[in-house]
C-alpha cells in the first residue's frame, strides 16, 4: 500500500488492512513499524500512527534516519508528541 506521511486518511487504511490481516492470521496486533525517514519527520509519522490507533502497547516503531547508520528504536507505548 502507498501513502503520504502527513494523510490521516492514508493511516485509517493502514489500519482497516492490518485488522484484515489480523483476522486472517491471528497476529492479535502485534507489529514492528519499520521506518526509513527523515529525523524531522518521526513525530509526525509516529503521530499520525497514534491518532489512526495503531501505537500502542505490543506495537513498536523503529526508525532510521535517512543518510545515518544508527537505528533509533523507540517504545511505541509512549506517544511522541
Amino acid at each position: 500500500m502507498s501513502g503520504q506521511f502527513d494523510d490521516t486518511a492514508s493511516y485509517q487504511t493502514l489500519q482497516d488492512r492490518l485488522e484484515r490481516i489480523d483476522a486472517a492470521h491471528g497476529t492479535q496486533g502485534n507489529r514492528i513499524f519499520y521506518l526509513a525517514t527523515p529525523p524531522e519527520l518521526f513525530p509526525t509519522i509516529t503521530g499520525r500512527l497514534g491518532d489512526a490507533g495503531l501505537h500502542k502497547p505490543k506495537r513498536r516503531a523503529i526508525v532510521r534516519a535517512t543518510g545515518d547508520r544508527e537505528a533509533l528504536r523507540h517504545d511505541s507505548s509512549r506517544r511522541a508528541s
